[in-house]
């Protein structure tokens, strides 16, 4: 899953979130000194309902059509 950057509600729910979390790592004596974020889940968007390949045999008239041998799939 992944958090759209384009929401506000986004915004408000990662500030919430790295704020709850550093809160504890403070009260445990462990301050965070970075955050890593992450993004790299969301390549497989295309990989979903929505795309098909365009080199599928029964393709669908509703969706997407995308190269998949050009995507790069690391946890497909």
């Amino acid at each position: 899953s992944f958090i759209n950057p384009c929401m506000e509600s986004s915004t408000r729910f990662v500030d919430k979130v790295i704020s709850e979390v550093a809160a504890m790592h403070t009260e445990a004596g462990a301050p965070l000194t970075t955050w890593h974020f992450g993004g790299d889940e969301a390549k497989n968007i295309k990989l979903g309902a929505g795309f098909q390949d365009v080199n599928a045999q029964d393709k669908v008239s509703w969706k997407g059509t995308i190269d998949l041998s050009k995507q790069d799939k690391p946890f497909a």
